[in-house]
């Protein structure tokens, strides 16, 4: 399914899409084993989740019109609504009509961050050399999320490599020579199996802290762009 790719964002319908997507994320991810990613209590509940989505939305559509300040761009990607079953897609959640009257219906969501690296990465005494070196040249993006929405159903399949796609070309446009990630790497590594298929490669495995519960498993991984 050919998916749109909407940069221009809205201010607070589509943090809240953030937020609702995370939180639709949790029951399919306790269902194939990997409820210790993000844990139960949904990412609407949490103030400094919640904060942190909008602020993604704010700092997006800041830096697209302006070109400075924060340098981060969030992407949403969008399904169109055909004529089929209510049961392949959820009428309750909103969707935006465009010019041409079609019916259009969020389905993932990507945000990057030129030239950052999270601290729990960052600060990892295997990953500092390579952090440092990177910071010197320049030309790094970091894929700071990326979420598909459940509730939308068979509409979402193959959202998450559409929205990658995009990444990648806006990482083109900033003449940008690395895209890297971080990701879950528990259950078997599941998570860390998508993003290869999607081009990217290991760096190493890493622990995170957080705070009254055991460090999560992680793994940081790259994908060259040049």
């Amino acid at each position: 399914m050919p998916f749109n790719i909407r940069t221009t964002l809205s201010s607070p319908s589509d943090g809240e899409f953030v937020l609702s997507a995370f939180d639709a994320a949790l029951p399919h991810l306790a269902s194939i084993g990997s409820c210790e990613q993000w844990g139960s209590d949904p990412f609407s509940a949490n103030p400094e989740r919640c904060a942190r989505a909008h602020a993604w939305i704010t700092a997006s559509e800041s830096y697209r019109r302006t070109g400075s300040g924060d340098p981060v761009r969030a992407f949403i990607a969008e399904a169109r609504l055909p004529s089929l079953s209510p049961s392949l897609f959820n009428k309750e959640l909103e969707t935006r009509t465009d010019g041409e009257g079609r019916e259009w219906i969020s389905v993932a969501a990507a945000v990057v961050k030129e030239g950052y690296f999270p601290a729990y990465v960052a600060e990892r005494p295997q990953f500092e050399e390579l952090v440092k070196e990177e910071r010197e040249k320049g030309g790094s993006v970091y894929l700071e999320a990326m979420i598909s929405d459940f509730r939308t159903g068979e509409l979402r399949k193959g959202s998450g490599a559409a929205t990658l796609v995009a990444v990648k070309s806006y990482a083109a446009t900033r003449k940008a020579r690395v895209l890297f990630v971080d990701c879950w790497a528990g259950n078997d590594g599941k998570l860390v199996g998508f993003y290869e298929k999607m081009g990217f490669v290991r760096i190493g495995e890493f622990a995170a802290p957080r705070p009254e519960k055991e460090a999560w498993p992680g793994m940081f991984l790259k994908m060259e762009l040049l």
